[in-house]
C-alpha cells in the first residue's frame, strides 16, 4: 500500500471513525479519479493558432517539457506574474 493511500486511510478512519466499507469506497473513487486525470493529460494541450507553429497555453503547460518536446516548442511568451521552471527553452516574459 502506498503511503498516501495509508495516510488517507489512517485519516478517515482517526478523524471520520470510517468503516473498512468506507475506506474501500472512497479508495474506488479516488483511483477512478486518478485514471481519468491520467486519460485526459494525453489531450491536455495547448491551442494550435497558427499551422504547428503558433500555440497559446497555460503557465502548466509550458512548464511541462514532454509536451513542449512532443510539439517541437522552443521558445514561449509568458504574459503571467508567475516565473516559468522551464529552463531549456528561450523565454521571453513580459510582466502584466
Amino acid at each position: 500500500m502506498c503511503s498516501s493511500r495509508v495516510t488517507r486511510e489512517k485519516f478517515l478512519r482517526e478523524t471520520h471513525a470510517a468503516t473498512d466499507t468506507e475506506v474501500a469506497y472512497l479508495d474506488s473513487v479516488y483511483q477512478l479519479r486518478h485514471e481519468r486525470r491520467e486519460d485526459t493529460r494525453s489531450y491536455w494541450q495547448p491551442s494550435e493558432i497558427l499551422d504547428s507553429w503558433l500555440f497559446q497555453g497555460t503557465w502548466e503547460q509550458a512548464n511541462d517539457s514532454v509536451l513542449l518536446n512532443r510539439l517541437a516548442i522552443t521558445h514561449i511568451v509568458n504574459v503571467t506574474d508567475k516565473k516559468l521552471h522551464e529552463s531549456s527553452r528561450q523565454v521571453l516574459h513580459i510582466r502584466r
